[in-house]
């Protein structure tokens, strides 16, 4: 999945921007960061493909496995 262009309604012009940031250059972390934050707030089936392009592109950074696990689990319980 790595390089792909995630398709998420994001719903605001900020977070919109942050993805086509990420879409032109993967490694902007600041935009990664924005995304992020948002997406830890939503249902794991509606961003379930931003944290798997999250971890294919960043697969050595713990932080970001921890934060996509947590989320799978968090959901899991309800």
């Amino acid at each position: 999945m790595g390089d792909e262009n995630v398709q998420i309604e994001w719903g605001s012009e900020k977070l919109v921007k942050a993805q086509q940031t990420i879409d032109e250059n993967k490694w902007d972390i600041e935009a990664w960061g924005v995304l992020i934050r948002e997406a830890q707030g939503r249902w794991i089936n509606d961003v379930r493909p931003f944290f798997e392009r999250l971890v294919a592109t960043f697969p050595t950074t713990g932080r970001y496995w921890k934060i996509y696990i947590e989320q799978e689990v968090t959901f899991i319980s309800y």
